[in-house]
């Protein structure tokens, strides 16, 4: 964390723990809750392993995820 010259945090620092306290919440959500689902899911197709065959994208050029910005 830095501090500037008028003592204020970085707003790209409070925006990243911001989005790293979110992540945390959903990631200790029940698992049957959709929103955990779709977290899971975004990490399994950052790590590199593929969804399931059922999984269809949806069409155009890919999104920015939120993950990528963790």
């Amino acid at each position: 964390m830095e501090l500037t010259v008028t003592c204020l945090q970085d707003l790209a620092d409070i925006v990243a723990r911001r989005r790293q306290s979110l992540f945390g919440h959903i990631a200790r959500l029940a698992d049957d809750v959709p929103a955990h689902d779709i977290l899971k899911l975004q990490v399994d197709l950052a790590s590199g392993r593929p969804p399931s065959r059922d999984w269809k994208c949806r069409p155009g050029r890919p999104r920015n995820s939120w993950i990528d910005q963790l």
